[in-house]
């Protein structure tokens, strides 16, 4: 729909819905988020109750979790049961898994011992990040065009 990585779609109606649901692009069509394919994950892990839509980033070698929040609801992702179930696939994942919370630009990174801001991600930037077994890792931004996060 023509939006940049972090930045909410221009069809996002106020409180909540999509202006263009009838004729929205085929990757809205298919679009599922991992509520939707995890029949594991409890009614109130949502996206429209918990204000956070959880998905499948990276790549299949380095995949991501990412906690994506509503922009009117930036630190979704902090209240329980969501943020402990964050904190948990880092613990139990990590260096596996990167798991990231986002809100429009702004970026955290999950690690088991701490929760990272990363800050603002600028136009066009994406975030690198590098995760070692002593529970360290390295985050960098660079141009990167066609994503927001990848992970290596």
């Amino acid at each position: 729909m023509d939006s940049p990585a972090g930045e909410t779609c221009r069809n996002v109606r106020p409180g909540g819905g999509c202006a263009a649901y009838a004729t929205r692009p085929t990757i809205c069509r298919t679009f599922l988020c991992q509520w939707m394919l995890k029949p594991a994950l409890p009614e109130n892990f949502r996206p429209d109750l918990c204000g956070v839509m959880l998905s499948a980033d990276g790549s299949p070698d380095r995949p991501c979790l990412l906690a994506s929040c509503d922009p009117a609801d930036p630190e979704a992702w902090r209240r329980e049961p969501m943020h402990g179930f964050l904190k948990h696939q880092s613990r139990t994942q990590w260096p596996r898994l990167a798991v990231m919370a986002a809100a429009g630009r702004r970026y955290w990174l999950i690690t088991p011992d701490e929760d990272c801001d990363l800050g603002e991600v600028p136009p066009g930037y994406g975030i690198e990040v590098d995760q070692f077994a002593d529970g360290r890792a390295d985050v960098r931004m660079s141009p990167r065009p066609d994503r927001t996060t990848v992970l290596k």
